[in-house]
C-alpha cells in the first residue's frame, strides 16, 4: 500500500491511462489470462471539460462515448456529494477534497464496469480510495471506503461477485498515487491463504483529442468487449469442473 507520491510524476489533472489487467487463479485449478485495458482518469467535478475535448464525447447524451451521473454510486446527489457522505458514514471523517474516477464511460451507450475507483486527495495527499463493485449478471453494486492510514488495506468479501467463488473472503487492496504509472492490485485470501488476485498497470497518456480518439478507435466497444470477456472467462472456468456458488442474497450496496 503507498500512500504518498512515490516521484511518478503525480499532477493533479484529468487523464487517459492503458496498460493491462491481470487476472491469476490459484485454487481450486489454475487459471490466469490478461487483456489490454483504457480507462478515463477524470476529476468528478470537471466532467464537462473532457466532453468538450471532441464532438464524439457528451455528458448525460448518447456518443460514442459518454458520461452518465447514474452510472456511478447512484443518488440523488451529485457525485462529489456522494462520494463525500460515503467517505462520512464510513470514517465519520468530513472530506472536501479533490476527487478523480477510474472508470469506463459509456462506449456506444453501454455501460459496464466491474470496479470503478475514486481516488480521494486531501492537500494533494491521497487519503481515501473508493471502490464500487459491480457483479455479472446479477447487476448489483457493492461500496468499499479503504483509508490509506490503513495498514494493511483490508476488507471482508461480503458481496457476491463471482459464482465461482465464496463469500467467506478477504480483500487485500494495494494501490499507488497515479501518476505516469496506476497500479491496483487486489488479493483473495481464504483462511490466510491467496486464492486470486486481479492486478492492472496502465500508463499514463495526456488527455487530447488526439489521445481520446485513438482510445475511442484501439477500444471502440470497450463495455461489450469486457462482457463478452466476463461469460468467456466463466465459460472456461465451468469447463475446468470449477465449483459453483449460489448467491446469497440481496445486500445493501454500503459499506
Amino acid at each position: 500500500m503507498f500512500a504518498k507520491n512515490l516521484g511518478w510524476g503525480f499532477r493533479m489533472e484529468s487523464a487517459l491511462y492503458r496498460g493491462e489487467l491481470f487476472h491469476n487463479r490459484m485454487s481450486p485449478v489454475r487459471h490466469t489470462f490478461k487483456y489490454d485495458h483504457a480507462c478515463v482518469f477524470a476529476d468528478i467535478e470537471n466532467i464537462q471539460n473532457i466532453a468538450d475535448i471532441s464532438p464524439f464525447v457528451s455528458v448525460e447524451k448518447p456518443n460514442l462515448l459518454s458520461f452518465y451521473r447514474q452510472d456511478f454510486l447512484p443518488s440523488e446527489r451529485s457525485l462529489y456529494e456522494e462520494v463525500c457522505l460515503r467517505v462520512l458514514q464510513k470514517t465519520g471523517e468530513v472530506f472536501r477534497g479533490k476527487v478523480y474516477l477510474l472508470a469506463n464511460w459509456r462506449s456506444c451507450g453501454m455501460t459496464m464496469n466491474p470496479l470503478a475507483l475514486f481516488y480521494c486527495f486531501e492537500n494533494d495527499v491521497l487519503e481515501y480510495v473508493i471502490g464500487e463493485v459491480h457483479n455479472t449478471p446479477w447487476n448489483e453494486r457493492h461500496v468499499y471506503v479503504l483509508a490509506l492510514a490503513d495498514s494493511p488495506m483490508t476488507s471482508k468479501k461480503n458481496f457476491h461477485v463471482s459464482p465461482f467463488m465464496p463469500i467467506d473472503l478477504c480483500y487485500g487492496w494495494a494501490v499507488n498515487v497515479p501518476g505516469k504509472k496506476l497500479t491496483v492490485s487486489i488479493n483473495v485470501d481464504q483462511q490466510g491463504k491467496k486464492i486470486f488476485s486481479v492486478t492492472m498497470q496502465l500508463n499514463e497518456q495526456l488527455l487530447t483529442k488526439n489521445a481520446l480518439h485513438k482510445m475511442m478507435g484501439r477500444f471502440p466497444m470497450m463495455a461489450l468487449s469486457t462482457l463478452m470477456s466476463i461469460y468467456y472467462q466463466a465459460l472456461r472456468l465451468w469447463m475446468k469442473r470449477v465449483p459453483i456458488f449460489s448467491h446469497p442474497g440481496k445486500i445493501e450496496g454500503k459499506a
